[in-house]
């Protein structure tokens, strides 16, 4: 997770960089205490659920599947557990459960790709692609539409094929390492403007 947390302080400028400026922290300007409380999903599921489990239960998209009403249990007693310990209102515990579990879910997948081949360079390779998609793109991977969104798969393949990434399930699991990082970054920033007076 804190790999995943710690690209988007250098990189994830580029989803946000219309946006007016905030007198907010950045990631690198965290306390230890406010980086706990950043990582308390995410180190709750890694250890009473595993995050391979969290995974695969995540990429079964069946919401009837026993593996995934566990996950969804799971990921509901993280963020209530942490919400208690840190006092988070609804919206704010909402907001710090989706970087938790994506923060994990991209971590995974950075592992899952090493393990078929994938170094470093196209680790990056991938990361620079997602900071690439133009706003329609983007939103697909937002909104959770890009999964059977056949010309997007098409275009995520040709790019990352330039970047010598390639074959079917490391797109696909870039793909989702390519949502994690998105939506860690959308959610990371809403989550830094309510750290502003902190």
């Amino acid at each position: 997770m804190k790999r995943v947390l710690a690209g988007l302080a250098a990189g994830a400028v580029w989803l946000w960089a219309a946006a007016p400026a905030m007198a907010q922290p950045t990631y690198d300007e965290l306390t230890d205490d406010q980086l706990s409380e950043l990582y308390c999903v995410a180190d709750y599921l890694d250890i009473f659920t595993g995050a391979s489990g969290v995974v695969d239960a995540y990429i079964s998209t069946d919401p009837d599947d026993e593996a995934y009403v566990q996950m969804d249990a799971d990921v509901q007693d993280a963020s209530d557990t942490c919400a208690e310990e840190y006092g988070w209102s609804d919206e704010n515990a909402e907001t710090m459960t989706m970087i938790g579990l994506y923060a994990l879910i991209g971590d995974e997948m950075e592992l899952r790709l090493g393990g078929a081949g994938v170094n470093e360079e196209g680790l990056d390779a991938i990361y620079s692609t997602a900071e690439l998609l133009p706003d329609g793109d983007l939103g697909l991977f937002a909104d959770g539409t890009w999964f059977d969104n056949t010309a997007l798969r098409q275009r995520v393949t040709d790019a990352l094929g330039k970047k010598g990434v390639g074959g079917d399930a490391v797109i696909t699991n870039a793909m989702y390492l390519m949502e994690a990082y998105i939506m860690v970054a959308v959610t990371l920033e809403d989550w830094l403007s309510t750290q502003a007076d902190s």
